[in-house]
């Protein structure tokens, strides 16, 4: 029962912010399981005291970047949502992973079904056009889902636009990594994943899922035939025909951060180390202080980086980067290639995109780090690659 129930509210996470107002049945949903997981405390299991120790000390730097914040009264705070949304995505993640119960692969399922509903919800708005379907409802911007801006919205019932490229990212690990399909059988049910891809038009999301689908092959490729030359000739010859196409992408995507719109990244980040300059230590607390023509005006960086940085300052971000550090050496350690390349495409699509209000973020790597900090107390290292040298 709980699985399931962790699967529908992972299927239901197209409203994945907590808002004062706006509340969906995602976090309805998210809070029952949070609140039946504390009630019946023995089916949680020992706090992680890595992860407890990072969100206690996250969340205190965090709070005292916000009273530093209502002190100076630097920055456009609005309302509080930020505070919530925050404290809600890293409390709640870190609640559900320390369940006996929880499987990071059902939420993984969960955001393969949220984008093959959605695919189904695009074919059936244009199929039945003068049919009065309430699909706005769930996924915003629009009357309809004919337009690519409205695909690309996904804002769902809390108003959420970046986390399709998460969804997308985490679709497209389930159908080849995941599922049990063959490898056919995979690349049909990949066909609504891409046609999504496309219609989203975001340079980000396709950089991100060609990270995915590469570096696992890539790792693997490495620890393979290391005594053959020829082999090892392919291999340098591969890795640079995928810098080019990196460099290539990226070069698209920074073509496009000059303009004054949506995509206008360059003059927020700057703004934002601006920002982080006026106060280095703790930061300013939740909320966005960036801006297009100064610091503090209210705007998020688009960058995870820098916005972990203008809130909770280089404390945060050195804990941030340390908890990132940590689950990919593990990983990497003991062989988890694929999840690697899940962690990496996520790091990726960060770099233009905030996600530190979605619950699927933290908890995808809460989950990957107990479950690699776990298996590294079994599994040594060179038994591992072993099996990949022979």
């Amino acid at each position: 029962m709980f699985s399931w129930l962790v699967t529908f509210w992972a299927f239901s996470m197209s409203a994945t912010q907590f808002r004062l107002a706006g509340v969906g049945l995602s976090e309805l949903t998210f809070i029952i399981l949070m609140i039946a997981l504390i009630v019946d405390s023995k089916n949680l299991l020992n706090l992680n005291k890595s992860l407890l120790t990072f969100s206690i000390f996250f969340a205190s730097v965090l709070l005292a970047g916000l009273l530093t914040n209502s002190i100076i009264e630097k920055s456009i705070l609005g309302d509080y949502r930020d505070v919530f949304a925050l404290m809600y995505s890293i409390f709640g993640s870190f609640v559900i992973i320390s369940s006996g119960r929880f499987n990071i692969d059902h939420v993984i399922y969960g955001s393969y079904l949220s984008i093959q509903f959605l695919f189904a919800g695009f074919v059936l708005s244009l199929l039945a056009t003068g049919l009065p379907i309430p699909i706005d409802f769930w996924y915003g911007g629009g009357e309809d889902l004919t337009s690519l801006a409205d695909v690309g919205r996904f804002k769902g019932w809390s108003e959420n636009p970046n986390q399709l490229g998460l969804f997308l990212i985490a679709a497209f690990y389930y159908n080849f990594y995941i599922s049990n399909l063959r490898f056919n059988f995979k690349l049909f049910y990949s066909i609504p994943l891409a046609i999504i891809l496309i219609l989203v038009n975001s340079s980000a999301t396709i950089m991100s899922v060609f990270v995915l689908m590469l570096v696992p092959y890539m790792l693997d490729l490495n620890l393979k035939w290391r005594s053959s030359v020829v082999l090892w000739l392919f291999k340098i010859s591969f890795y640079f025909g995928v810098l080019i196409l990196f460099m290539f992408g990226a070069f698209q995507f920074f073509n496009k951060t000059g303009d004054f719109d949506g995509n206008g990244r360059l003059p927020l980040w700057w703004n934002s180390i601006l920002a982080v300059y006026e106060s280095p230590v703790w930061g300013w607390g939740p909320g966005g202080h960036a801006g297009y023509s100064a610091p503090f005006e209210g705007w998020e960086s688009h960058n995870i980086y820098l916005d972990i940085a203008t809130q909770s300052g280089f404390l945060g971000l050195f804990s941030f980067l340390l908890l990132i550090g940590l689950l990919l050496v593990n990983l990497w350690r003991l062989g988890m290639h694929k999840q690697v390349g899940l962690v990496v495409s996520f790091l990726v699509y960060g770099f233009s995109h905030y996600m530190l209000r979605i619950p699927l973020f933290w908890i995808v790597l809460f989950a990957l780090f107990v479950s690699s900090n776990s298996a590294a107390l079994v599994r040594p290292r060179n038994v591992v690659h072993s099996k990949f040298i022979d």
